[in-house]
């Protein structure tokens, strides 16, 4: 799984590396859902730095994750997207649906 996780006292942060395929984000969706549900983390950062690129359904899981989160009265943040991330971000309005921060 192209996924690096690392679990803290308030917050998880996920490592994307490379592409992600259907399954892969299933079991990605699956396994942070159960983090949320089980511990005292606040926050999901998701770290995009290694992702080259997000697909349609990826971008519609960031969705589903950001909905999970916030139902627990947490919150998703994308962390390091590159430029053309970012633009991709900026076109489809999740940039204004989530925190994004560069160089974290």
């Amino acid at each position: 799984m192209p996924f690096q996780m690392d679990v803290g006292a308030s917050r998880i942060r996920l490592g994307v590396q490379g592409g992600i395929d259907p399954l892969e984000l299933h079991q990605l969706m699956d396994a942070t859902e159960a983090l949320l549900e089980e511990g005292p983390v606040i926050d999901l950062h998701l770290d995009l730095a290694g992702a080259p690129s997000l697909d349609t359904a990826t971008l519609n899981a960031l969705l589903d994750l950001q909905d999970c989160a916030r139902a627990r009265g947490r919150k998703l943040v994308l962390l390091n997207p590159d430029q053309h991330l970012r633009r991709v971000l900026k076109v489809t309005g999740l940039d204004r649906k989530m925190k994004v921060l560069a160089g974290e």
